[in-house]
C-alpha cells in the first residue's frame, strides 16, 4: 500500500488488539518470563504486578481499576455529550461494533449500559478519547467507555484523521433523526 493509498476492510468482527488490562495476568507474567516485558511494562500497560515471575492477582486487582481511572482523568472529553435515551432502549440489544450494542435507537456500551449515541451518529461521538503519537505521521488514538475507562476501540490513523470504523447497517445509518 502505498502513501496516497486507501485499504478498506468489510468483515464481520472488529479488528484490533482488545483492551490490555483485560489481558489474563498469567499469560502477562510468562511473558515477562520469557523477557518480552519488563515487570514496569507489565504493570504500566497491562495493570499486571509481577513478583518473582508470577503475577499477584491481589495487587492486580487493585492496580487495574488505577489504571482505568487515570485514563479517563487524561482523555478528552466525548465530541458529543450523551444523549437521553428514551423508554424503548431496553433488552440485550443489537450488535453494532463488537462491546457496542443498539437497543432501539441509542448506542450503548455492553458491558457498563453507557449511553454512547443515537442513530445515526457514530458511536464513538459519545467516548472520551486519548491521543498518543506512535510517528511522525500516525497516531494512536483510544475511544473509552465514559463510565469504566475500558478501551471499546483503538485505532492507529494518519495525524489528522477521523475516526476509521463506522457502524453501518441500515437499521443504524439510515435511522431516522
Amino acid at each position: 500500500v502505498g502513501e496516497r493509498d486507501a485499504l478498506e476492510f468489510r468483515l464481520g468482527s472488529g479488528g484490533g488488539h482488545g483492551d490490555p488490562l483485560e489481558r489474563d495476568p498469567d499469560e502477562v507474567a510468562r511473558e515477562v518470563r520469557q523477557g518480552r516485558l519488563t515487570v514496569r511494562q507489565a504493570g504500566d500497560v497491562y495493570g499486571v504486578v509481577v513478583g518473582e515471575g508470577r503475577a499477584d492477582p491481589a495487587a492486580t486487582e487493585r492496580r487495574r481499576p488505577e489504571l482505568l481511572a487515570a485514563r479517563l482523568a487524561a482523555a478528552t472529553p466525548a465530541r458529543r455529550p450523551a444523549p437521553e435515551p428514551d423508554g424503548n432502549a431496553t433488552g440485550p440489544g443489537l450488535p453494532l461494533y463488537p462491546g457496542i450494542v443498539q437497543r432501539g435507537s441509542f448506542a450503548y456500551a455492553a458491558a457498563s449500559g453507557a449511553c454512547l449515541a443515537q442513530a445515526p451518529a457514530p458511536w464513538t461521538g459519545g467516548c472520551p478519547t486519548i491521543e498518543r503519537a506512535l510517528t511522525g505521521k500516525l497516531t494512536e488514538r483510544s475511544y473509552l467507555d465514559p463510565r469504566t475507562g475500558r478501551a471499546l476501540l483503538v485505532e492507529v490513523v494518519p495525524n489528522g484523521h477521523g475516526c476509521t470504523i463506522t457502524a453501518s447497517p441500515a437499521r443504524w445509518s439510515q435511522a431516522a433523526v
